[in-house]
């Protein structure tokens, strides 16, 4: 990942994927860092201004979801632009 600034790094417990915040976006990895993918979720930061934008609180919804089983398989791999 070639971005000079990450503002968190997010491991789960018993995964292979890691996560990371960045003033571009979201990027996961599941290689351990060796590459990594854009998410095309972008976090709330100052001069940023693109329509995909959800908070720190989304992303935390989100994960709480996953977790409690609100948010099934088939809607975790739905892209943002689909219905």
């Amino acid at each position: 990942l070639d971005i000079p600034r990450v503002h968190s790094l997010w491991v789960p417990r018993h995964a292979s994927t890691l996560y990371v915040g960045t003033p571009a976006g979201l990027y996961l990895s599941e290689d351990q860092g060796k590459s990594w993918q854009d998410t095309s979720l972008v976090l709330q930061d100052s001069g940023v201004i693109r329509s995909e934008i959800g908070g720190a609180g989304y992303l935390e919804a989100y994960w709480l979801g996953r977790y409690e089983g609100f948010i099934g398989d088939e809607e975790a791999e739905r892209t943002w632009w689909e219905n």
